[in-house]
């Protein structure tokens, strides 16, 4: 996946591992490993071309949508707070649209919550 920095400078991720990642804002933007993609998003990248699986390009009230239901669940994910998942360990969708303040379908939130936990896997 290619991400491109939100200004005019370049942004650098840097892992506890040490590694680091610089994103351009080229247009064509910067190979973003899955480990990096994370960090990515939270220093405000953009990723290039994120369909949600619809084929269709992404309007900008859509990202925008699909940007705010990942940093819920991060934001989740993050909290020390067991009852915000359900008995199957995902996160709960009534407390997911209350985090986001807007009703998120199921679809959508496991759409999100399967890349994120692909992303914890290969950590």
């Amino acid at each position: 996946m290619k991400f491109r920095a939100p200004g005019r400078e370049p942004i650098t991720l840097a892992l506890l591992s040490g590694h680091t990642l610089t994103v351009t804002n080229e247009p064509a933007g910067t190979p973003v490993s899955p480990e990096f993609r994370r960090e990515a998003i939270s220093k405000g990248c953009e990723p290039i071309g994120l369909d949600l699986g619809t084929g269709k390009k992404v309007s900008k009230a859509d990202k925008k949508r699909a940007d705010d239901i990942v940093a819920g669940l991060n934001k989740m994910l993050d909290s020390d707070d067991d009852d915000l998942f359900d008995a199957s360990n995902k996160p709960d969708l009534a407390k997911l649209s209350k985090t986001v303040g807007f009703d998120v379908t199921a679809e959508e939130r496991d759409q999100h919550w399967s890349v994120i936990e692909s992303d914890l896997k290969q950590r």
